[in-house]
């Protein structure tokens, strides 16, 4: 077997295990004191937001689902509202991104798909590794 296959693989099986970082960060709350609350009530006054700040604290995925809300409006904001608007999206970078071994894998698929056409017997290890340990064949 290839060694970029065995690679693959060991990725692949390696992602199930890591592929809940992104989920897992936008769950993560944002503590009650954060000042990111303060925008969101400022853009609530204003009619940017709907969201309600009732119950805190907030997860870092609800908060960015209210930046997207208010972004979506984002022509209708003065300089300083777009500069707490680029605050708060700021706050949000990285959630919901694909993690460093999810972008590798990906790179290793092409490369996967690659082996395929050259050798269909890589192919089957390939495949029948994935299916035994987790049914990760396509």
């Amino acid at each position: 077997m290839r060694p970029t296959l065995l690679l693959a693989i060991i990725l692949l099986l390696m992602l199930g295990s890591f592929s809940s970082r992104a989920s897992a960060q936008s769950s993560l709350g944002v503590p009650p004191g954060s000042p990111i609350y303060n925008d969101l009530a400022h853009f609530r006054a204003l009619g940017f937001w709907r969201g309600s700040l009732e119950l805190l604290p907030m997860t870092r995925g609800e908060i960015c689902r209210a930046v997207e809300e208010i972004a979506a409006r984002e022509k209708e904001l003065d300089g300083g509202d777009a500069r707490r608007l680029k605050r708060l999206q700021r706050a949000c970078e990285g959630v919901g991104a694909p993690s460093r071994l999810e972008r590798l894998a990906e790179a290793f698929a092409q490369e996967a798909t690659d082996a395929r056409q050259d050798n269909p017997r890589s192919h089957w290890e390939l495949s029948a590794g994935l299916q035994f340990f987790g049914g990760l064949a396509g």
